[in-house]
């Protein structure tokens, strides 16, 4: 659905006190790449844990070592993606940490 003329006005203002207020974050955002190199290693991993939820509820029953290899395949899938998605969230964290910060001193320099 395309904006009309106002709401065009109104994310032109958003954009320009964007770029005044932080343009070392607007640089970043123009400048980033999209994350799609670094998803194949949690695709990997979400598919291990599929494999090994299945592997061990289907071999469990009839051969107790393949079920536990399954489970063992499971379990570091998981832990893999668990770690991979706390560093993502601890980096965010720092990042905005960062920034209020940088406006908190922004703000008090303006008084």
């Amino acid at each position: 659905m395309p904006l009309n003329d106002h709401e065009k006005q109104i994310l032109e203002e958003i954009e320009r006190q964007f770029y005044e207020q932080d343009p070392e974050l607007a640089r970043a955002v123009a400048t980033r790449k999209p994350r799609s190199e670094g998803t194949w290693p949690a695709r990997l991993a979400t598919v291990g844990l599929l494999v090994g939820l299945a592997v061990m509820l289907v071999s469990f029953s009839r051969s107790t070592l393949i079920g536990l290899l399954g489970f063992l395949t499971m379990v570091g899938s998981a832990g893999f993606l668990v770690e991979r998605f706390a560093a993502r969230y601890r980096l965010l964290d720092t990042r905005l940490a960062t920034r209020v910060e940088r406006a908190k001193q922004r703000m008090r320099r303006e008084r």
